[in-house]
């Protein structure tokens, strides 16, 4: 992956968080786990975010926080 294609990714997930965090660590979960956004060998840390476990509490809790905003 170049350096063009790990700033766009990093640039798009960044405006992403802005909006909304637990759906950003969602969104990227999964394009991980069904390998559309491939890791570059540095980051294979990140790799936590495609877990069941930490996918599932980011659904909910994006569900949750998307419900709270607009009640409050």
């Amino acid at each position: 992956m170049d350096i063009m294609a790990i700033l766009g990714v990093a640039g798009s997930v960044s405006l992403l968080a802005g909006w909304r965090l637990y759906l950003s660590i969602f969104a990227t979960g999964l394009a991980m786990r069904y390998d559309v956004v491939p890791l570059p060998e540095h980051l294979q840390s990140l790799d936590v975010l495609a877990d069941p476990w930490v996918l599932g509490i980011a659904g909910v809790a994006a569900v949750t926080e998307f419900f709270a905003d607009k009640v409050m």
